[in-house]
């Protein structure tokens, strides 16, 4: 798999540790002795940090992917974790951080489909529509950080959670903004030899720090804007 090439602790931790708890908890999963939930409770407690939250939780993914998450077209996590992840980053966006660390401000939901999908399926097969999902997930992948958590929710619908430390609009519309640019740069998919460029539809909502709303306000309000852009954008 794709994703476990990206674990290399010692380049990311400098606490000693830190870096044993990681580790442990690695040959944990590795050696199948390891639940979604020792991951959280670990995280909640402090003993990890947001990061290798996420990165052990892909490496858990990955070891039992066929019912524990992950998508096997696209390789990032399929909806089986998104509530639960939406709810955990939503919880520590709002607790007391350690002092002297970082501290999340917001939780940035995009909300993101391509567009005319099923034409796209119907005029070159559902085969040339994979490629394309495939295509979309690589470049998100490659513009999203290690904090950041990437969800294929829908046939062509995708979610990317983004914890933030900073809550000046913005700011944040700036990071939207860069994410949207780089999502419809250049995107094509080669179909039977043909390249076939495609565009995607994108709308985001902020979570701050203090507020409280349902994810489905929040998830709602992210689809709403994708659904505004898609008209905003039509040829």
């Amino acid at each position: 798999m794709k994703l476990e090439s990206t674990f290399n602790p010692e380049k990311r931790i400098t606490n000693l540790e830190d870096r044993v708890v990681y580790k442990n908890f690695q040959d944990l999963i590795k050696g199948g002795r390891c639940k979604v939930q020792e991951l959280r409770t670990a995280r909640k407690e402090n003993l990890i940090t947001g990061e290798q939250y996420t990165l052990l939780i892909t490496l858990l993914a990955e070891r039992y992917e066929a019912t524990e998450g992950i998508d096997h077209l696209t390789d990032v996590f399929n909806r089986t974790f998104f509530k639960d992840e939406l709810n955990r980053v939503k919880k520590e966006l709002n607790k007391n951080e350690r002092e002297g660390k970082l501290q999340m401000q917001s939780v940035m939901i995009v909300f993101l489909d391509i567009k005319n999908f099923k034409s796209l399926n119907d005029m070159h097969s559902h085969a040339i529509g994979d490629k394309a999902l495939v295509i979309l997930a690589d470049r998100l992948k490659k513009i999203t950080k290690k904090n950041d958590m990437i969800f294929r929710v829908g046939g062509d619908e995708f979610i990317v959670v983004l914890p933030i430390n900073d809550k000046n609009p913005r700011t944040l519309k700036a990071i939207f903004e860069r994410i949207e640019n780089k999502m419809n740069t250049d995107l094509s998919v080669d179909a039977n030899g043909t390249n076939v460029p495609f565009t995607i539809s994108l709308g985001y909502e902020v979570l701050n720090k203090g507020e409280n709303v349902t994810d489905e306000e929040l998830i709602g309000a992210a689809e709403q804007k994708m659904y505004l852009h898609k008209d905003e954008t039509k040829n």
